[in-house]
């Protein structure tokens, strides 16, 4: 699962090493790196019993392969947000502030949801920075 910008270990779970990550968000991440150059990967693929996935009722998008958790290295956050939004197939995007990443998702959806994580919390927000800056 070599991609041209990304290692397939960057993207496998970090929990049993298995891999996951769905096809169409790999071309999304190679996108955004044409975009936002260097981009670090927090989190991809997360397996059901990854700690992050088996705490929750219902395994996250993580968990189904078409989301990531990601960190601009060449642009501050605001900037990255402005390119990961204006990306057609990202229906999912949320803002953690406090840990400089954006979770990018390729979820099916008629139009995109945005949140921002406070207090390890995710709360629905129109514009994640505004309700940054704000709360």
């Amino acid at each position: 699962m070599e991609l041209e910008h990304f290692k397939s270990a960057e993207l496998r779970c970090r929990h049993c090493g298995r891999e996951g990550v769905r096809r169409e968000l790999l071309d999304v991440l190679e996108a955004l790196r044409a975009k936002a150059g260097p981009l670090k990967v927090n989190s991809a693929y997360r397996c059901p019993q990854h700690p992050v996935e088996a705490r929750k009722t219902k395994p996250g998008y993580h968990a189904q392969g078409p989301a990531a958790d990601l960190v601009p290295i060449a642009m501050p956050l605001r900037a990255f947000y402005e390119v990961v939004r204006a990306a057609p197939r990202i229906k999912g995007i949320g803002v953690d502030h406090a840990a400089g990443y954006i979770h990018v998702d390729v979820r099916e959806a008629a139009a995109p949801v945005r949140w921002i994580y406070l207090n390890g919390r995710a709360a629905v927000a129109a514009d994640p920075f505004q309700e940054g800056e704000n709360g």
